[in-house]
């Protein structure tokens, strides 16, 4: 080979290293423009969602118009427990806790301490969906549930149970006075 065909060789072969460096550059391009594409509309789509949430969230969706009194609350709790077939010596405690004004609105929160001890999660899971499907202005804003302990029904059989500390919120409509 001569010295001139060399030369045009790697010249070829130059020019064809840059004409498939450019088409997969090209090829490239067009996967990241489309990319880029996917993302705009999915960044579209989350600030319509954060905006729907924003515009929720300023607004209680049901609020009672009155305090419930600690005795109605405890009625409410001892009705879902048994239908949850939790003992009423399982619940510790239930004590009504300050009530909150919502930031610059019309209501108040007025949150509710209750604490059970040796309940299973199904007896938890059964109480808390009993309780909030009936009473609609009422809602669970904490729930705190610590390490299992096992107790045993019959030898064979060991139950797990679990001390549950939950707060209940009332929302309550209690339109500021002027005066």
């Amino acid at each position: 080979m001569t010295s001139r065909s060399k030369s045009q060789l790697i010249v070829a072969l130059g020019f064809g290293l840059l004409v498939a460096l450019a088409v997969w550059s090209f090829q490239e391009m067009r996967a990241a423009r489309a990319s880029a594409g996917v993302a705009q509309k999915n960044l579209n789509h989350c600030q319509e969602l954060a905006q729907k949430i924003a515009k929720v969230r300023q607004r209680p969706t049901m609020a009672a118009l009155e305090e419930t009194t600690i005795t109605s609350l405890a009625t409410l709790i001892d009705e879902a427990a048994t239908g949850s077939q939790i003992r009423k010596n399982n619940i510790v405690r239930i004590e009504p806790l300050p009530s909150r004004q919502v930031a610059e609105t019309d209501y108040k929160e007025q949150p509710t301490y209750v604490e059970m001890r040796g309940v299973s999660l199904q007896q938890l899971v059964s109480f808390m969906h009993t309780l909030l499907a009936d009473q609609s202005e009422l809602d669970v804003t904490s729930l705190r549930i610590t390490a299992p302990r096992y107790e045993s029904d019959s030898p064979t059989t060991p139950v797990e149970t679990w001390l549950a500390e939950i707060t209940l919120t009332y929302l309550i409509y209690s339109p500021k006075t002027n005066g």
